[in-house]
């Protein structure tokens, strides 16, 4: 006899996952909107790339998915439209999803394969984790430069090279790849949980 759980738990839980992709949703829009002025040919610095670091890492594949698209579209969204700046809006909409979003399951399903379904020491463990990073900081460039190139290449007759070089200054969020380590590893000394899912999703394993 299988025991089935009730209407009212399954709710429960339901609701639960709900609110925990909308507060991660919500504060990578607030991440993505906090930009910090610095002088060309960078303009600004953005915190986003932290959090979908730490959720890639911490977070199974889809979950790091969903908050870091959506939290990175609606964000983009709101700086746009908080910078005046509507004739690229589609653009980096689509670019916020491609580099951003899809960074969050690139890192994630990285760490799933490389990681999670191994048995590592700690040293082998963060080291990995550091390269995953990078990977997933490179795709990040090359997820705008994807969507961008070919836009600006038809609209402007901006050739694909010199697209390349207005959008290396992405690799700048590079910067922040020890800050999430250090995060990461207080989150996992803290909670005294390698992931998140089992303490936010109740995941059994």
């Amino acid at each position: 006899m299988t025991s089935q759980a009730s209407p009212e738990i399954e709710s429960g839980v339901h609701t639960r996952e709900v609110a925990v992709y909308a507060i991660f949703s919500a504060l990578m829009v607030v991440l993505t909107l906090l930009l910090i002025p610095v002088p060309q040919p960078i303009q600004f610095i953005g915190f986003a790339p932290v959090l979908i670091y730490v959720l890639g890492i911490l977070l199974k594949p889809w979950r790091a998915f969903v908050v870091c698209s959506v939290g990175s579209v609606i964000g983009q969204l709101l700086a746009s439209m908080l910078l005046g700046d509507y004739a690229t809006l589609p653009v980096y909409l689509l670019g916020a999803f491609v580099a951003r979003g899809l960074e969050g399951l690139l890192i994630s399903a990285l760490e799933k394969y490389v990681v999670r379904m191994r048995e590592p020491t700690m040293k082998q463990r963060y080291a990995r984790e550091l390269w995953i990073l990078l990977i997933g900081g490179a795709w990040e460039f090359a997820g705008y430069y994807i969507v961008g190139g070919p836009y600006y290449l038809i609209t402007s007759a901006i050739t694909m090279d010199v697209s390349l070089l207005w959008y290396l200054p992405v690799l700048i969020d590079l910067v922040f790849i020890p800050v999430a380590i250090a995060v990461i590893f207080a989150i996992r000394r803290n909670f005294q949980q390698e992931y998140l899912d089992r303490l936010l999703f109740l995941d059994k394993k």
